[in-house]
Parts: C-alpha cells; structure tokens; sequence
C-alpha cells in the first residue's frame, strides 16, 4: 500500500454559488469557515494539539488530513485503500518523539501511526482481520483497536509492538470502546448491551443490561467515574462507574420523558 503526503495552500471559506470565496482568516465575525481537503465524505475529526491549535480528519476515501486551524493550511496524508473510521492523537510532549504522532484506522483492517514532525508513516498494523472501528488510548503508554474481527488489540505508543488481545464475547459489530479505570475496558456495539473487560486478564468483568430496546451507538466519558450512553432508540443512560463493585445507572432521558433510577 502506498503512502504520500501533499501540502495543499490555506482553506477558504465558501457560502455557495454566486457568492466570493472569502480568504481564511477574514470576514464579517458571523461567516462559517469552510475547510477544503477531502473530495469524499468526512467520517472523523480529532483535535491534535491545542499549541499550536491543530486537528486532524479523515475521508471515505481513506485520506487523512493534518489542519492548521490559525492559517486553514493542511497535509494530506494517504495509506488507507478504505474509510477512515477513527483517528487517535498521542499525548503531545516534545520531549518524548512516541508523543508526536497519530494513528488512523480503516474499514481496511490496518491502523496506520504517523509521525507528526516528519509527516510520515512510521509503521502499518495489521493485526485485524476485519475493519477497525475504534481506537482509545490507555494508561502507561499504551493504546487500544477494536475492529469487526470481534478482537481488541493493545499496542505500546513507544514501539508500536503488540502487547495483549481480547476476544470479545459479543458477536455484533463494534461502536465504542472507553476506557475505565483500574485496567478495565468498556465495550458498545449493535447490541443493547455493554460489556466490561478486564485487560490484565483478558478476561470479561461483567455485561451490563444498559436499558436501551437496540443499539448502543456512543458511549461518552463526562468525568472520571459518570459515563453516557446513546443509542438507537433515542434513549440517553448516565452512569456511575465504582470499580469495586459494576457499572450503574442513575438517569434514563427518552425523548421528553426523565427520571432517575
């Protein structure tokens, strides 16, 4: 699979036919900024670094592209032959090179990390043998894949090496993975269930009946120990994480209907 990187000039901002294009930058403070890179739809977006503010998004295509938020200026970077379907900055630390990079996944199986500085392709995993839906990063330098192949990879951010895999016990496809505390893993999926590893063992924790009717489409982190839920059914869950005993839910919201639990 080959790997290019273009610069492409600084974006600018469009408000249809018939309208000048505006340069980045300059406007009346009430314009939209309209960002032009991909020529697909654009599946993920990520912000990279907030000094210098830099983010990063990736197409249907397979292309991923590295913006400049103060000038509109971009890199495209291409290695993927399918969607991009989820994209994961390291920490950034100038003083430690594993914590300038990004990784991209792909309906293609392979997980691509990029070096930030260079603007190139340091290493393609391949471990998946079916689209990468998600990609989350762990305690201790490491970071953790799931695909459709129903297995969650860890990796080491430092040397990009295979550590552990997890076999999930849900047959559907994959939609989140979140990372708990104490080595724990939470699964979502086109199941209305979630599922809790436990990476150490490799092993399940516990399912959790999540009160939703179908499928789990997001789960969000609002702070250390409360997490949300979305699904299908149009129902929002809020959690409480306690590692010493399960997940909990505290509040259902459906639709205009809420209550707590």
């Amino acid at each position: 699979m080959g790997v290019s990187s273009s610069r492409a000039g600084n974006g600018r901002q469009s408000y249809g036919s018939g309208t000048p294009d505006i340069p980045w930058g300059q406007g009346n403070g009430n314009e939209v900024q309209v960002l032009q890179a991909h020529s697909s739809p654009v599946q993920i977006l990520v912000i990279v670094s907030n000094k210098p503010l830099t983010f990063a998004s990736g197409d249907s295509a397979g292309s991923v592209a590295l913006w400049d938020y103060s000038t509109g200026e971009h890199v495209l970077l291409k290695s993927h032959s399918d969607a991009v379907t989820a994209l994961l900055a390291f920490p950034s630390d100038n003083s430690v090179p594993a914590n300038n990079r990004l990784a991209s996944a792909s309906k293609d199986s392979t997980i691509a990390v990029w070096d930030l500085r260079t603007l190139s392709c340091l290493h393609v995993l391949r471990k998946h043998d079916a689209a990468v839906q998600c990609l989350i990063l762990l305690d201790n330098g490491f970071f953790a894949s799931g695909g459709n192949d129903r297995y969650i990879c860890i990796w080491s951010t430092e040397d990009l090496s295979l550590s552990a895999t997890i076999e999930r016990q849900e047959t559907q496809e994959l939609h989140c993975l979140v990372s708990l505390s104490n080595q724990r893993l939470l699964t979502a999926s086109s199941s209305s269930l979630l599922l809790v590893y436990n990476i150490e063992s490799r092993n399940i924790n516990h399912v959790v009946a999540s009160q939703h009717r179908e499928g789990v489409v997001s789960v969000v982190k609002i702070t250390d120990s409360i997490l949300a839920s979305g699904s299908v059914d149009g129902a929002i869950v809020i959690w409480r994480d306690d590692p010493s005993s399960h997940l909990r839910c505290t509040h259902f919201f459906n639709y205009f209907d809420r209550y707590r639990i």
